[in-house]
C-alpha cells in the first residue's frame, strides 16, 4: 500500500471510529503518530453510541446516523446478516432521510449477544485434545485460545473453535518455515471470530449443517424405502409359500428367497444396513 493510500485509510478508519489518534507525530525524534485500536465490540458500542447504524455506499463506505439526508446511492442496510462490504444494495425510494424502521444491526453483529454456553473448565480439555491431533499444546495455550476467542466474540462455542483449528493447523503443521505453530494458531484462530469473518465462518457453519442433515434425511429415507420392499417381498414369499400347489423347485426357490429376506431384515436391525 502506498503511503498516500495508507493515510487515506487511517483518516476513514477514525472517521468509521475504529481507531483515534492519541498523538501526533515528532519529527524531531522520528517517531510517527500513535493510534489506538479499537477491538470489534468496542467499535461496534462506539458506532451506537454516536447513532452510526447504517451506510453509504459512493466511492467508499460511509456510516451516517439516521437523520442524516442521502442522495439516491446504493446504501447497505448493515443489520442484514452477511458481509457489510459485499450485500447487495436496498431499494431507495427517494431521496431523504435513511429508513430508520429496520433493527440497529448491533442486534446482529454481537452487541447484545448472550455470553458462549460453555465454561472455561469445560472448553479447555476439548481444546487441549484438538491442539494435540496436530502439535503439543498445554493447558495453559488452551486456555490463552479460549479467552481471546471469547474477548472478540461473546457467544463464540467451543465447537466453533474446535472447526477453525481443524481447519489451520495442518497447513501450518506442512509448513517447515514455522518455529512456533501454537503462537500462530494463538493469532490466527482469534481473528476468525471477529467481524465478517465471524458471518463467514457461522454461514459455512450453518451451510455444513444444512448439509450433514439433508444427507442424514436421504440416508434415513434409502434405508426406509429398502427395508419398505423387503417386507414386501417377505408378504410374497409367504403367500408363495402357503400355496398348495407349488412344486418342489418353487418352493426351494421361495424358501431361499425368505431365508434371504429374512436374514437381512434381521441384520438391518441388529447391525444396520448391510453392504
Amino acid at each position: 500500500m502506498s503511503d498516500k493510500s495508507a493515510k487515506r485509510n487511517l483518516s476513514n478508519l477514525v472517521a468509521k471510529l475504529a481507531l483515534d489518534c492519541i498523538r501526533d507525530e515528532d519529527c524531531r525524534a522520528s517517531k510517527g503518530r500513535t493510534y489506538r485500536i479499537y477491538s470489534f465490540k468496542a467499535i461496534l458500542e462506539r458506532r451506537e453510541r454516536a447513532g452510526l447504524h447504517y451506510v453509504v455506499r459512493d466511492k467508499g463506505v460511509r456510516f451516517i446516523q439516521k437523520r442524516d439526508p442521502i442522495e439516491p446511492s446504493e446504501v447497505l442496510d448493515i443489520t442484514t446478516p452477511g458481509d457489510i462490504t459485499t450485500r447487495g444494495p436496498m431499494d431507495i425510494p427517494s431521496t431523504g432521510p435513511v429508513d430508520i424502521t429496520s433493527t440497529p444491526y448491533r442486534k446482529y453483529l454481537g452487541i447484545g449477544l448472550e455470553k458462549t454456553t460453555t465454561t472455561e473448565s469445560e472448553a479447555i480439555p476439548r481444546l487441549v485434545r484438538s491442539f494435540s491431533a496436530y502439535t503439543y499444546a498445554d493447558e495453559e495455550a488452551a486456555r490463552m485460545l479460549f479467552r481471546k476467542c471469547l474477548a472478540n466474540c461473546p457467544d463464540v462455542q467451543v465447537e466453533e473453535i474446535e472447526a477453525v483449528i481443524a481447519e489451520k493447523a495442518p497447513a501450518l503443521m506442512r509448513d517447515r518455515s514455522i518455529r512456533n505453530p501454537i503462537g500462530l494458531l494463538l493469532t490466527a484462530v482469534p481473528m476468525c471470530f471477529e467481524g465478517s469473518a465471524l458471518v463467514e465462518l457461522r454461514k459455512q457453519r450453518a451451510a455444513e449443517k444444512a448439509q450433514r442433515e439433508k444427507e442424514e434425511a436421504d440416508r434415513q429415507q434409502a434405508e426406509a424405502e429398502t427395508r419398505a420392499w423387503f417386507e414386501r417381498e417377505q408378504s410374497r414369499c409367504r403367500e408363495i409359500l402357503d400355496s398348495t400347489s407349488l412344486s418342489d423347485k418353487e418352493r426351494l426357490a421361495a424358501e431361499r428367497q425368505m431365508k434371504e429376506i429374512t436374514e437381512w431384515l434381521a441384520c438391518q436391525a441388529s447391525e444396520g444396513v448391510p453392504s
